[in-house]
């Protein structure tokens, strides 16, 4: 059983070895070898981590919030740095994004919800995982009032 338990995690996290280096350059660029690194970013690599306003940048923002300090990256000056690091971010974020999801989805098909359409589970999820805020007042005042006859 512990053999198949090993076999299953080395199957699931095989990818991780292959992007070590790019991970261990997402999480502090100041402390990664540039030889370590593709050479299609490695002269990127070489200017951040001789530019003293980035380097103290960094290590304001690491504690807090990394993403951004990769925001905060010129555009002209790191073109190829920044894809591999927004690159990175989104391989954590869609990972939470999937977890939220999942654990909405439990918590809406309950026992007592067991006969939802996928329709309507669809609907609830969306609804339930969106930051879209709707604007109660124009919808109120869009909506046509019905007189019975």
């Amino acid at each position: 059983m512990l053999n198949k338990l090993q076999t299953d995690i080395s199957s699931r996290f095989s990818d991780v070895k292959l992007h070590e280096k790019s991970l261990r350059l997402f999480e502090n660029p100041f402390n990664i070898d540039e030889i370590d690194v593709d050479t299609s970013f490695q002269l990127e690599l070489i200017e951040l981590k001789t530019n003293s306003f980035y380097y103290d940048e960094f290590q304001t923002m690491k504690k807090n919030d990394i993403l951004k300090f990769y925001s905060t990256l010129s555009h002209e000056d790191f073109p190829a740095l920044r894809d591999i690091m927004m690159k990175m971010a989104t391989v954590f974020g869609s990972t939470y994004i999937c977890e939220q999801i999942f654990s909405r989805m439990k918590q809406t098909k309950s026992v007592h919800r067991s006969r939802l359409t996928d329709e309507h589970l669809h609907s609830i999820l969306r609804i339930g995982t969106t930051k879209f805020q709707p604007d109660f007042s124009l919808l109120v005042k869009e909506t046509k009032v019905q007189i019975s006859h």
